[in-house]
This record gives C-alpha cells, sequence and structure tokens, in this order.
C-alpha cells in the first residue's frame, strides 16, 4: 500500500490524495457495514482517480493508444473519461486483473445497472466522503450505513438534479443505474 500512495501522491498531487484517503476511509466503513471485501474496496477506493490529473487531450490520447472504445459522451469529459482510463491505466501500472476492482474504478462517477457491492460502496464513497458538502448529502451518508441502494438511488437523483440544473449532459449509464434500482423496487 506504501508504494500505491507514493505513486499517487506523485502522479495526483496531496490534494487530490486527501481526497482518495478520504474516499478509501469512507469506503472502509461502508465495506464494514456491508460485509464486503475489505481489500478489493481499498485498492478499488485507493485507485480510483489515478488518470484524473490528466488533461482530456492528453487522455483522448491514451485512450487511443490503449484502443479504449469509450461512448461519445464519456470520450469528450475529463469528468467521466477518468474512470474507464484509469481502470485500464491501474491494470497495466499495478498488474490489477481482478474485474470487480477495475469496474468500480471505471463506474466510480457514472454508476451503473446491477453494480456489485463493491462498485457501489466506491461509487457511493466518492460521492459521500467528508468534504463533499451540498444539501442532502447527510441523509444519503446516514442512509448509505443502512441501505447502498437507497443511498445510491439518492445519489443519483442528486447527480442528475444537478447535472440539469447546469444543463450538462447525463450519462447513459447514470440513467440505466436509477432506472435499475426503481425496477428493483428500490424507493417504493
Amino acid at each position: 500500500m506504501d508504494r500505491i500512495i507514493e505513486v499517487l501522491r506523485d502522479r495526483i498531487g496531496e490534494k487530490r490524495l486527501g481526497h482518495t484517503l478520504s474516499v478509501v476511509e469512507e469506503s472502509l466503513i461502508l465495506a464494514k457495514k456491508h460485509k464486503a471485501p475489505e481489500e478489493k474496496v481499498k485498492i478499488a477506493a485507493l485507485l480510483h482517480d489515478f488518470a484524473k490529473n490528466i488533461t482530456l487531450e492528453e487522455s483522448v490520447k491514451l485512450v487511443k493508444d490503449y484502443n479504449l472504445e469509450l461512448d461519445d459522451v464519456t470520450i469528450t469529459s475529463s469528468e467521466l473519461i477518468h474512470g474507464p482510463l484509469g481502470a485500464r491505466m491501474v491494470r497495466d501500472y499495478f498488474n490489477i486483473g481482478d474485474q470487480e476492482i477495475l469496474n468500480a474504478i471505471t463506474y466510480h462517477t457514472t454508476g451503473r445497472e446491477n453494480m456489485t457491492t463493491v462498485e457501489k460502496i466506491v461509487f457511493l464513497a466518492d460521492f459521500i466522503e467528508p468534504a463533499r458538502d451540498f444539501e442532502g448529502i447527510e441523509v444519503i451518508r446516514k442512509r448509505s450505513l443502512e441501505n447502498l441502494d437507497e443511498a445510491i438511488l439518492m445519489a443519483l437523483d442528486s447527480i442528475i438534479s444537478y447535472l440539469i440544473n447546469k444543463r450538462s449532459i447525463i450519462h447513459a449509464n447514470t440513467i440505466h443505474a436509477r432506472n435499475y434500482l426503481l425496477k428493483k423496487g428500490i424507493g417504493e
């Protein structure tokens, strides 16, 4: 773990490393509460923003170099591209082949339908980490300890409302994740 933290310190800087370590801490709380594999959660949380500090131009170049196939929304957004790009970079840089860890990194910003518990935890921990402060966050934090799916639905609603208010594009994965939970009867 020390090696990963040193690589992150150089790669993403102290400020983002502080965010990352908060996400790790929050992830481990959720993993314990929801009986998820703590080591997987820790690794995914630690590496979720591995490609965050790369410019969009450089990210697009790396996507081409890696032959990644990304949709037209992801490829044009630095907020979205760092997930799938980071997962691929982590796979190669740290020789991580665990698909659940890589998926947690890939989908930590958009979510997706039928997420595993590890994916849910990293998604939520990134959303509710202590430095985040916006209307409704405390309710989502509390719910995350009680019911992951309900907390994710609340987080997705918050994300979608935020993006609508900004008149921003909403990634289809976010919509599919929300619809999946609603079809499961979450939030009724």
